[in-house]
């Protein structure tokens, strides 16, 4: 578990980093010739960094189940998996998590965006902090305690399971 944790955080700390270095980058860029532009500017991937087909597959289904209640663009989610240490069980992680939501979102038919939110909030969080924390943190509006019990005995159980793409 502890890895998983590593893997996770090392994910949301390079996906900020990536994000400040293409702020930087488009301040710099306006600043360069059109014809001279670099490549680093439009792509913040380091060159030789790339993810397989079949990755960029599972990493584009995570993102369409995500991105109503995650804003980050397409480009950036794949940055963070394409820079992660171990991009394989980074994205295992993370289609756990989207089955998980996926199922839960199905078994307690929620469909309100704000509620949504507050399921994915629970999931991105859960390995962060302790529950009470969590709970504090989120302030569910939509969710009881026996919603916030099954979410997180839910993609428990899952984390439980074997892990594969």
């Amino acid at each position: 578990m502890e890895t998983f944790l590593i893997v996770f955080f090392a994910a949301i700390i390079t996906w900020f980093i990536a994000k400040r270095r293409r702020k930087e980058s488009s301040n710099k860029e306006s600043n360069l010739l059109a014809d001279n532009k670099s490549k680093f500017f439009n792509d913040p991937v380091k060159p030789g960094f790339s993810l397989s087909a079949r990755q960029t597959d599972k990493v584009s289904s995570i993102y369409n189940t995500f991105s109503d209640v995650y804003p980050i663009s397409q480009q950036d989610i794949i940055v963070v998996f394409t820079v992660a240490p171990d991009s394989d069980l980074e994205i295992a992680y993370w289609l756990k998590m989207r089955d998980s939501y996926l199922e839960i979102l199905k078994q307690k038919n929620i469909s309100q965006i704000s509620a949504k939110k507050e399921v994915f909030q629970l999931l991105m969080n859960f390995s962060k902090i302790p529950v009470e924390d969590l709970i504090k943190k989120i302030k569910p509006k939509h969710l009881n305690q026996n919603d916030i019990d099954f979410i997180l005995d839910n993609f428990s159980n899952r984390l439980n399971k074997k892990w594969s793409l």
